[in-house]
Order: C-alpha cells, then structure tokens, then sequence
C-alpha cells in the first residue's frame, strides 16, 4: 500500500471503483494522519468494526481502539511492567484501546499511567520525560508536529494480542 520514495517521503495510492486518492507525505504524517484512517476503513471493510461507528469507548472487550474494557493496572499486569517505560506504556495502551484516542498529550499520558496502582512509583514522575523518549526512540510511541503523542501503528498491532 505503501512504498518509500526516500529516507522520509511515502507515496501511497488508495483507489476503489472510478476514485483514487494518492499521494506524497512525510512519513511521520503518513503514520500519524493517513495509516489510522486506511486502517479504519480496512477494519470496517474486514467487519472488525461495524460502519458508522466512532470506536470512541465501546466496551466490547475486542482489541480495536476504543474497544477495551480493562484498567490501566490490569494492562500493566498483562505487559509485566517492570520498568517506568512499561508504565508510562500501559497508560499510552489504555488511552487508544479504552480511551480511543489516537492522539493525546502528555499530560494526559502521565495523568493515565498514574492509574497504574502498585506500578506507578516516584521515580517515574521524575523521570518520565526520559521514559517518553525511550519510547519514541523503541518506535512505540510516534509524535506529531503539534507535540501530541500516539501509538505507532507497530505497536497497535503487537498490543492488540496482548492485550485480548
């Protein structure tokens, strides 16, 4: 679907029947801006996901955004955080995958990885901003122009098993 016309450009082309729709972007806004919406629609073409539905906090116990009921300690439990990066990791997992937000800032990241009881120590507030950057860094998190902070869409695809 997509094919690297450099270091940092992506082409891509999506065409249905008579309509297409292509393109050159970074590929930071072809991750941020253009893949969530393709996977959207590819969700709903596959039946993952019933058309017209928003994914915005749907209880359904699935592995979509938006589609899980679990706490952010629970999802810590699952992904056996032992360090303050899987923390601040299971409150990036619970905000696209209970919270269904694609996008989120990060005081909204700390403020959900505090809900992390028994995980959350001290230190992690003191160090999260070198915690973020470790997951920016391990291509876990991706971050927008704007400075809001998402999953990549390599870690919503190793989240979703883990956490079903």
């Amino acid at each position: 679907m997509a094919s690297n016309v450099s270091d940092s450009r992506v082409a891509f082309t999506l065409s249905s029947g008579n309509n297409s729709i292509s393109g050159t972007v970074s590929e930071e806004y072809f991750d941020i801006k253009i893949l969530p919406v393709v996977e959207s629609l590819l969700g709903e073409i596959a039946g993952l996901k019933p058309s017209g539905s928003s994914g915005q906090n749907s209880k359904t116990n699935g592995a979509n955004p938006g589609s899980l009921d679990m706490s952010v300690k629970m999802i810590a439990h699952k992904i056996k955080a032992s360090s303050g990066s899987d923390v601040i990791k299971a409150g990036a997992i619970s905000l696209a995958f209970v919270g269904g937000k694609s996008n989120f800032s990060r005081k909204e990241l700390l403020e959900e990885s505090q809900k992390a009881t028994g995980y959350w120590k001290k230190t992690v507030t003191s160090n999260a901003t070198n915690y973020i950057k470790t997951l920016l860094s391990a291509g876990f998190l991706i971050e927008a122009a704007n400075g809001q902070l998402g999953l990549s869409a390599a870690a919503e695809a190793e989240t979703s098993e883990i956490v079903k």
